[in-house]
């Protein structure tokens, strides 16, 4: 249930900048947030929900530890299984930007985390960069791929304008407090019709979610403390929505289906037995026709 509360010293909406909000009380309680000074509200307005109050950069480093134990904590398993499993996808992302370009060119992927996805990238032929506050995850992804990546964040990094034909952010940008200013920043740094990839979780909006109850909901989120490793909260049609108000052209966006890897926290329904798969395969396409699926992947061309 949702308390209007007005404005609420003086927060605004990140995406539309609206200062009327609501406290989003079953989703702060659900994120274990209540006594934390945090919750999570929601703009009055574009309906948009995010962290309140949002956190500070030496908040987001401390979430990363020198080692993969914050992805372990955070999924339930192995990162480095998870990313070793969703290379067949990440080889059809490429397969579709490159069909997009036309051709393969210079990408910077944010967030790179241990290369994985830069990693068919490269074995494509592309020019590869990224960027990563990790240090654990930058180590990896030189030693295992030969892939260096700068030590930045979007606001630090110094990059030239107009360098690359690709920018990706693969599971970031629901990590960041300011998006506006973020997909600005990374227009510039983009080549004349350079492409955006973004995929962010389709977060208190997918099917899965909404059809578990309170029960299912609590087993999506079951660390012990607060759970505020994302901030923002992106539908399909925010994310859009952020995309046109930025100088992008929405090219395609599409919510997850049967055909997509397993989502990190539903990673072993792998194991798992033959009818139980059919089942999240029925639910997950069920999802995708009304985008309501896990998973938001969006493709956008920089517009001149």
């Amino acid at each position: 249930m949702a308390y209007p509360v007005g404005k609420m010293n003086g927060t605004a909406c990140p995406l539309c900048a609206a200062t009327s909000i609501s406290v989003q009380s079953s989703l702060t309680e659900l994120l274990k947030l209540s006594g934390s000074g945090r919750q999570i509200v929601c703009c009055t307005g574009c309906r948009f929900k995010f962290l309140h109050p949002c956190l500070s950069d030496t908040d987001v480093r401390d979430l990363y530890n020198t080692n993969s134990d914050y992805f372990d904590d955070y999924v339930g398993t192995p990162y480095l299984e998870i990313a070793s499993e969703k290379l067949p996808y990440y080889t059809q992302v490429c397969n579709a930007i490159e069909g997009r370009l036309g051709r393969k060119g210079r990408i910077l992927d944010i967030g790179c985390a241990t290369g994985h996805f830069l990693s068919v990238f490269k074995n494509s032929g592309w020019d590869v960069r990224g960027i990563e506050i990790s240090d654990w995850c930058r180590k990896y992804s030189e030693r295992e791929f030969g892939i260096p990546s700068i030590k930045a964040t979007v606001e630090t990094a110094d990059l030239p304008n107009r360098s690359f034909d690709v920018i990706s952010l693969n599971h970031v940008l629901e990590h960041l407090s300011s998006p506006a200013a973020t997909i600005q920043r990374l227009g510039q740094w983009l080549s004349k019709d350079g492409l955006l990839c973004i995929e962010v979780p389709n977060e208190f909006n997918d099917m899965i979610f909404q059809i578990s109850g309170i029960w299912g909901r609590r087993r999506l989120y079951n660390l012990p403390g607060p759970i505020w490793h994302h901030q923002l909260f992106f539908t399909p049609r925010h994310l859009r929505h952020l995309l046109n108000n930025s100088g992008f052209s929405v090219l395609e966006t599409r919510t997850s289906s049967w055909r997509s890897p397993v989502p990190c926290h539903l990673f072993k329904c792998s194991r798992i037995n033959k009818l139980a798969k059919l089942v999240r395969k029925s639910v997950l396409l069920a999802g995708s026709l009304f985008e309501k699926g896990e998973l938001i992947f969006c493709l956008a061309a920089k517009r001149s």
